[in-house]
């Protein structure tokens, strides 16, 4: 029987559960196999989740998919994804921003609130490559479909850290926009504040005409605001 709260998702028992091979429903939507510690990891990495936030989460010994210096403010924020708001949460590097996002999603996957392929997780990089490469293929656009129709989607470290295509950026709008105007669930997280993010990105020489409404959007379709979360650098901690 599926946990019904996020308390209850998360707990002992239940994880406990899940590391020893629940098999739930997973490979019932799709034919990948589920792994040893569970079809709820294996769903999460299927999504996209990096393997470093995932070992993160999944760690011997830990009590729970938090490290042992998440804050509260950071769970709080995790409950508040699991109850299916957009948030758009910005904060220095390492201080836990893709962690404390893949951990709503695991308590959104232990209640069945999402399937195995209602959820993507794409990191800001790599995003930009794949729309690229489907505008140089002329191919279907999938990727662009799969980002535009998720019931949550997880945009990660977004910032001007690359020089994409006009047609990449502008293919980003379109899927930040398609999700604003058909109210899903979209997490953001960033190294810098919404205003910050429009300054940095125009001085990168992104085009004005695209950042704006993509950064309106991006802000605009955060129901549950924008969030900045302190902390230190747990990378170098570790």
């Amino acid at each position: 029987m599926a946990p019904k709260s996020f308390r209850e998702a998360l707990s002992d028992s239940a994880l406990r559960d899940m590391r020893i091979g629940e098999t739930e429903d997973a490979g019932a939507e799709d034919s990948a196999p589920v792994s040893p510690e569970g079809g709820h990891r294996k769903a999460l990495e299927f999504a996209g989740v990096p393997e470093r936030v995932l070992r993160e989460m999944f760690r011997a010994g830990q009590q729970g998919p938090f490290r042992p210096d998440t804050t509260e403010p950071s769970k709080e924020l995790a409950r508040r994804i699991f109850r299916g708001e957009s948030l758009y949460v910005w904060g220095p590097r390492g201080c836990g921003k893709s962690h404390v996002a893949a951990c709503g999603l695991l308590g959104m996957r232990m209640t069945r609130a999402i399937g195995w392929s209602e959820h993507a997780w794409s990191e800001w990089v790599l995003t930009l490559d794949a729309l690229r490469e489907e505008v140089r293929s002329d191919s279907d656009e999938s990727r662009m479909r799969d980002l535009c129709a998720a019931k949550v989607l997880v945009l990660d470290d977004i910032g001007p850290t690359c020089r994409p295509t006009p047609f990449a950026i502008d293919a980003l709008r379109i899927v930040v926009t398609r999700r604003y105007n058909d109210c899903l669930q979209t997490i953001v997280t960033a190294n810098l504040a919404p205003d910050a993010l429009d300054a940095s990105m125009r001085a990168a020489g992104f085009d004005a005409g695209i950042v704006e409404p993509l950064v309106s959007r991006l802000v605009g379709g955060a129901d549950g605001g924008v969030i900045h979360l302190e902390g230190p650098d747990r990378r170098v901690s570790q």
